[in-house]
């Protein structure tokens, strides 16, 4: 309950603002960020219904926000009327549906009447595109898209979704042109890898030029191979207690599980050290967990309980939401490193200069930036040399089980597996597709059911006798990452073929332990030369030895070629 008081304030805060709904918005919207809902944002809205009844967004935002905390059938009922007619209404009722499992065909033709009718292309048309992604309706989406381009005109937004849910559905002959039509364009890429040049011809000299570069960079001694270079901690790490918080979800795909946690835990142990894991998305992720008020306060609580419980030396935080709101601000984390004296680590997943926003402020209070490029823009900017000076780049540590080598039979050849939601990776994906080369894309919903989770993830990543990975998230300095992918892919003992990026090439020698890209002619023609006495990728027997110069391309009995893993030639 809000008290009488707090709704005089209120009110007085509304007037001085103007007195309409907008100000109403703004308040709710101030008293959301504060982590506050049903004792913020929601009474507040309540209350500014009481003045404007029949103000749509004081609806919608009411709705809103009791989703956030957890109240999807008051959020449902208050939509019901208004999502007859008003297509973000329907959204926002879809978006509750699919947060509660399931949503119903025939509310999303619905939805698709309302939507089309919004001109122009904008938020509500990408969030129903989202929403048939998410939920399987594929075929929806690329109706409406359909319907758009026939009524309302080219939209190359609405061209690309159209070629995206194609992919993902599996419709690849229809996809493919309209994927590289764009590319060609050069519309909406949103990252750098390279330009779309055609499929080339598939000649012996490939496999000539291959087979050279493999034995150059085999011909380069040990002592010169690249090894970043760690700090000694001078510590036993039996005697450093380490608790890892983060998020209960996190984007890499896996529906339940935090990778980077399972990661550290497992390091840890096989160093011989002590990290315990504490999950949280209500402080590690911006409105990760629906909750009330209450729970959000009672989470907090538990965190502060297990610091003193565990009394840990290092508190590895990986969270990505700023602070403040229903995270710890700067002053209560502050406070709680005084009270227990643990030193702080921040952990950043993705170093793109897009994130500098949220590393910036966290480092405000952290000891130290934890990241795992050492080529991150805050090393190589000299805008950001304050931040590189606290940051130490690791590898993922993700070369123990389920990611250990492991004896699979080779049951897919040139894998691709992740996130196409840079048009820049459907791109790369559709022109793959079109060169005929044995490419299996594991994307969308397909992801979700042939790898929900790390266990299947490694497996599909072992069984694969390639992998393609993408390095590049953006363009420019501070796009691209050395990505988790990278570890996971040569800690399962598959071919990674990995863009060409100066990070990913300060722990791993091109041509030794990955096939290098530039471009997707280079995925092309190097898959030919690394399976030369295959085409269409059909598995033939070997027909060179499995040591010397050819290590990075030998195959076990079924066919399957072992990368050479963590600078050993595997016999």
């Amino acid at each position: 309950m809000v008290d009488d008081e707090v709704l005089k304030r209120w009110r007085h805060d509304v007037l001085e603002a103007g007195g309409g709904p907008q100000a109403w918005l703004e308040l709710a919207g101030g008293l959301a960020g504060q982590g506050l809902l049903d004792g913020g944002a929601i009474p507040a809205l309540l209350t500014g219904l009481t003045q404007f009844p029949d103000d749509g967004s004081l609806l919608k935002a009411l709705a809103l926000h009791e989703f956030r905390a957890g109240l999807d059938d008051a959020a449902r009922a208050r939509l019901a009327e208004l999502a007859t007619f008003d297509a973000e209404a329907a959204l926002l009722r879809l978006r509750i549906d699919q947060a509660s499992g399931a949503i119903a065909r025939d509310d999303m033709v619905r939805a698709a009447g309302l939507v089309i009718n919004v001109t122009p292309w904008g938020e509500p048309h990408e969030e129903f595109v989202r929403l048939c992604r998410e939920a399987g309706f594929h075929d929806l989406g690329v109706q409406l898209v359909s319907q758009w381009l026939q009524h309302r005109g080219a939209t190359v937004w609405a061209y690309l979704r159209a070629g995206e849910m194609m992919l993902e559905a599996g419709q690849m002959a229809a996809a493919i042109p309209v994927l590289l039509d764009l590319w060609q364009q050069r519309y909406l890429v949103s990252a750098d890898i390279g330009p779309w040049t055609g499929i080339p011809d598939d000649t012996p000299a490939d496999e000539a030029r291959v087979i050279e570069a493999i034995s150059h960079a085999f011909a380069i001694p040990e002592s010169e191979l690249p090894i970043h270079p760690l700090p000694d901690h001078g510590h036993d790490p039996a005697r450093v207690s380490v608790l890892y918080v983060g998020s209960e979800r996190t984007g890499a795909g896996l529906d339940a599980q935090n990778d980077l946690a399972a990661h550290f835990k497992a390091a840890a142990l096989a160093a011989g050290g002590q990290c315990s894991v504490w999950l949280d998305s209500v402080l590690a992720a911006p409105w990760g967990r629906r909750c009330g008020d209450a729970l959000a306060q009672a989470r907090r609580q538990a965190f502060v309980a297990e610091l003193d419980r565990a009394r840990p030396d290092i508190v590895l935080f990986d969270v990505q939401a700023l602070p403040g709101g229903r995270s710890l601000s700067i002053d209560e984390m502050t406070d709680l490193k005084q009270r227990f004296g643990f030193r702080l680590v921040f952990v950043s997943r993705d170093t793109l200069r897009a994130t500098h926003g949220l590393i910036e402020a966290w480092a405000r209070v952290a000891d130290k930036i934890l990241l795992f490029d050492p080529n991150a823009y805050v090393f190589t900017d000299r805008a950001a040399a304050d931040l590189g000076a606290r940051s130490l780049a690791i590898p993922v540590p993700a070369l123990g089980p389920p990611f250990a080598p492991i004896d699979a039979p080779a049951e897919h050849q040139l894998l691709f597996v992740g996130s196409t939601s840079g048009p820049h990776r459907s791109y790369l994906v559709a022109g793959l597709a079109a060169a005929d080369i044995g490419l299996e894309a594991v994307i969308g919903r397909r992801r979700h059911q042939i790898a929900p989770d790390r266990e299947s993830y490694a497996r599909l990543l072992a069984s694969s006798r390639a992998v393609v990975n993408v390095a590049a998230h953006a363009y420019g300095d501070g796009g691209s990452l050395v990505t988790g992918r990278v570890w996971e892919t040569i800690g399962a003992g598959s071919l990674l073929f990995e863009q060409l990026y100066e990070g990913s090439s300060r722990f791993f020698a091109p041509w030794r332990h990955f096939v290098p890209w530039s471009e997707p002619a280079d995925i092309i023609r190097r898959w030919r030369g690394c399976c030369p006495a295959t085409r269409n990728c059909v598995p033939r027997s070997p027909a060179r030895p499995a040591t010397g110069p050819n290590a990075i391309t030998a195959r076990t009995g079924c066919g399957k070629p072992y990368s050479a893993t963590l600078w050993l030639e595997r016999p």
